[in-house]
């Protein structure tokens, strides 16, 4: 597994989601460059009207996993938010670790899955997770400021959602996080 490089942009855009009143999930897609792996493109899979346990969209979620098919260059790192409401209705605990629900969820979710990796985002942490067994941990990630070429890659990857959306008939809108 790579080292995982977010731009600044990114996490500035991830931390906006902070402020919502519900929770966000969504996803980071990466390119691997010279054996790193560089956040390009951020995408909104869902949230919902409380302030706690989001789900994806399934028309969202299946036009990602169809680009990530189709587009086997690039990979994907989850996220999800806890808000200020999250954590006042559960506790400081929550400001900066995943909750059992969450481990619960991407243990089932992606057991099998060696490379897959988890960001949690609230107000004061971004962290970094992966798989070990049956168990998750936490790892470390790089934060840098854009890379040459991010603004093409990032409207590269737009275009390709834009075209496949369109290719299949579904129709989301303007779902990427800004």
């Amino acid at each position: 597994m790579n080292e995982l490089y977010l731009l600044r942009r990114f996490e500035k855009r991830l931390r906006k989601l902070t402020l919502l009143p519900a929770e966000i999930n969504g996803c980071l897609i990466y390119l691997p460059i010279n054996n790193k792996d560089f956040i390009v493109y951020s995408r909104i899979l869902g949230s919902n009207s409380s302030d706690v346990n989001t789900e994806a969209n399934p028309q969202r979620l299946y036009i990602t996993q169809e680009f990530l098919k189709e587009n086997p260059e690039y990979g994907f790192v989850e996220f999800h938010t806890h808000t200020k409401n999250t954590i006042k209705k559960y506790g400081e605990y929550h400001a900066k670790n995943l909750s059992a629900n969450d481990i619960e969820a991407i243990l089932k979710n992606y057991c099998s899955n060696d490379i897959y990796r988890h960001l949690l985002v609230t107000p004061q942490v971004l962290k970094l997770h992966k798989i070990n067994g049956k168990s998750i941990i936490p790892i470390s990630f790089s934060l840098i400021e854009d890379i040459e070429l991010q603004q093409e890659l990032e409207d590269s990857v737009n275009i390709k959602f834009i075209e496949l959306e369109n290719r299949l008939g579904i129709h989301l809108g303007d779902i990427l996080i800004k």
